[in-house]
C-alpha cells in the first residue's frame, strides 16, 4: 500500500526533473557560447591593433591566453556553473559538451576549409628536407622524453610516454590516440598512478608549452630573420598542436603560414608509423622492467589494427586537391578561408577555457619540469636540425 502511494510521486518528481536539468545544460551551453564569442570577437580587434601586430601576437594566440586566464582567474564559477573544476555534472554538462565540440570539431573543420588556401605546387615546393626534419625530430623527442622521465626524474612509465609523444607528434591527438596501446586497465586509485591523472598532465602541459611557443616563435623567426621557407619548416616540425603551428604564423605572412601547416600536418601522418613502432616497443619490453602499477601490461589486440591516420588530415589532402584542379571561384576561397579564421579562434579559446593553472599545480613539478625539457629540446633541437637540413 505504502508503495502504490509513493511510486507514482517518485514517477512525477524524476519526469518534472527531466525538463528542469535540460534547461540547466541549455543555459550552460548558451552561457559557454557567448562567453566564446564575445572572446574571439575581442581577440580579432586586439589583433588588429598596430602595438600588437608589431609584437608578432595574432588572434588565435590572443584567444588562447585570454582563455586561459578567464578560466583561471576572473570567472570560473560563471562559466561552470556550480562547477569550477569541470566534472560532468548538470550545471556544466552543456558548456562542456560545447567546449569539447569546439576544440575537437570545430579544429579539424578549420584545418579541413584551411586548405582551401594551399595548391599542390605549394606542396612539392616544401622538400624532402622536411620529411627528414619530422622524423628526426618525433625520433629525438620521443626517446629523450621516455628516458628523463624514468631515469631521471623518477616518473611512471605511463606519464613519461603521454609527455614526450604528445611533444614530439602532435598534442593532445596524439596523447589520446596513445592510450589505447597502454594495455586496458581497472579503475586506480586516485593518487600519482591515477591514469586519468596522467591523461590530463599530459594534456595541460602540451597546452602550456604550445601556448608559449605560439607566442615566442613569431618573435624569434623575425629576430632571426628567417624567410617563408625556414620559418614555416622551423614552426611545423617544433610546435606542439596542429592548430598552435596556425596560432604562431598568424601574425607573419601568409606563405610562412601555408609551410608551417604542410609540415606539421606531416608530422600528424608521421602519427601512424609512431604507434605502431611504440605499440611493438611495449611489448616487447620486460613487465618487470617498468615502474608502472600491475594493471598496466600492454596487450597484443591493443595495437592498432590499421594506420589511425586523421580523418582531418585526410580532408584537408582532399580540399588541397580540389583547389588544385578545380576552377573555383574567389567568393568560395574566401568564404572558407574567413570561416576557417573563425573555426581556428573558437577552438582556441575552447583550449584556453579547459586549460586551468590549479591543475598544473597539482601535479607538481616532475611532470611540469619534463615538459619543459621536451620543449627547449624542440625549441634549440629542432632549429639546430632545421639550420643543419635547410639553410646549409
Amino acid at each position: 500500500m505504502w508503495e502504490n502511494k509513493m511510486m507514482p510521486g517518485y514517477f512525477a518528481e524524476q519526469q518534472d526533473s527531466r525538463p528542469e536539468k535540460r534547461a540547466t545544460v541549455w543555459r550552460s551551453a548558451l552561457r559557454t557560447l557567448a562567453v566564446m564569442v564575445l572572446l574571439a570577437a575581442a581577440c580579432q580587434w586586439l589583433a588588429g591593433l598596430p602595438r600588437l601586430q608589431a609584437m608578432g601576437i595574432g588572434s588565435l594566440p590572443l584567444s588562447i591566453l585570454l582563455g586561459m586566464v578567464l578560466a583561471s582567474a576572473l570567472a570560473p564559477r560563471w562559466i561552470y556553473g556550480h562547477n569550477p573544476m569541470g566534472n560532468a555534472d548538470a550545471a556544466d554538462t552543456g558548456g562542456q559538451v560545447l567546449r569539447r565540440f569546439c576544440q575537437q570539431t570545430l579544429l579539424k573543420a578549420g584545418i579541413v576549409l584551411f586548405g582551401f588556401q594551399l595548391t599542390l605546387e605549394q606542396l612539392w615546393g616544401v622538400g624532402w628536407q622536411a620529411l627528414l626534419v619530422d622524423v628526426l625530430t618525433i625520433a629525438s623527442v620521443l626517446i629523450m622524453g621516455i628516458w628523463l622521465g624514468q631515469r631521471w626524474l623518477n616518473l611512471p612509465l605511463q606519464l613519461s610516454i603521454l609527455i614526450a609523444v604528445g611533444s614530439a607528434v602532435c598534442g593532445a591527438a596524439a596523447i589520446m590516440a596513445t592510450a589505447p596501446l597502454l594495455g586496458r586497465r581497472t579503475q586506480a586509485d586516485a593518487g600519482e598512478h591515477d591514469p586519468e591523472q596522467h591523461l590530463a598532465i599530459a594534456v595541460a602541459l602540451v597546452a602550456l608549452f604550445g601556448t608559449l611557443s605560439v607566442l615566442l616563435y613569431p618573435l624569434l623567426c623575425q629576430w632571426f630573420g628567417f624567410d617563408s621557407n625556414t620559418a614555416g619548416l622551423y614552426i611545423g616540425s617544433t610546435v606542439h598542436e596542429v592548430a598552435q603551428a596556425v596560432a604562431a604564423t598568424d601574425a607573419l605572412d601568409s606563405a610562412t603560414q601555408q609551410n608551417a601547416l604542410i609540415v606539421k600536418l606531416l608530422r600528424v601522418v608521421l602519427l601512424a608509423p609512431t604507434l605502431l613502432l611504440l605499440g611493438q616497443w611495449l611489448l616487447r619490453r620486460p613487465v618487470a622492467d617498468t615502474d608502472m602499477d600491475k594493471n598496466f601490461q600492454p596487450q597484443a589486440t591493443d595495437a592498432p589494427k590499421r594506420l589511425p591516420v586523421p580523418g582531418f588530415v585526410l580532408g584537408f589532402i582532399a580540399v588541397i586537391i580540389a583547389h588544385s584542379i578545380l576552377p573555383l571561384p574567389l567568393w568560395l576561397t574566401e568564404l572558407a578561408a574567413s570561416t576557417s579564421a573563425w573555426c581556428l579562434m573558437l577552438a582556441m579559446v575552447a583550449l584556453g577555457l579547459n586549460t586551468r593553472w590549479q591543475g598544473m599545480v597539482a601535479a607538481g613539478i616532475r611532470p611540469l619540469f619534463l615538459g619543459f625539457l621536451l620543449w627547449l629540446l624542440l625549441l634549440l633541437g629542432g632549429g639546430w636540425l632545421n639550420t643543419l637540413f635547410v639553410l646549409a
